[in-house]
């Protein structure tokens, strides 16, 4: 099931689809997101809200890459372009 079709907006990233999911993305449940270079599981440790001073976007979503196929830091995988995030 697809929860959002980022695709639409060339320019979403987890920083950008953040705030139009808020009603959508659930604490704690896992979902796959499809971004440019990775498919990425991830779970919303919280319910989403916008950032305040000080947070930062691993408060809200524990991401979960096999380290064989993916070197990049959580603020790398952040700035990735999201296409779509579907349930798990």
């Amino acid at each position: 099931m697809t929860i959002r079709e980022c695709a639409r907006r060339r320019d979403s990233t987890f920083g950008t689809v953040r705030p139009g999911l808020s009603r959508s993305l659930k604490p704690g449940q896992r979902y796959i997101v499809d971004s440019e270079d990775h498919t990425i599981f991830m779970r919303v440790r919280m319910s989403l809200q916008p950032l305040q001073a000080g947070e930062r976007l691993s408060d809200y979503f524990e991401l979960n890459s096999d380290p064989q196929n993916w070197d990049k830091s959580d603020a790398e995988t952040f700035a990735l372009q999201v296409h779509a995030i579907f349930a798990k």
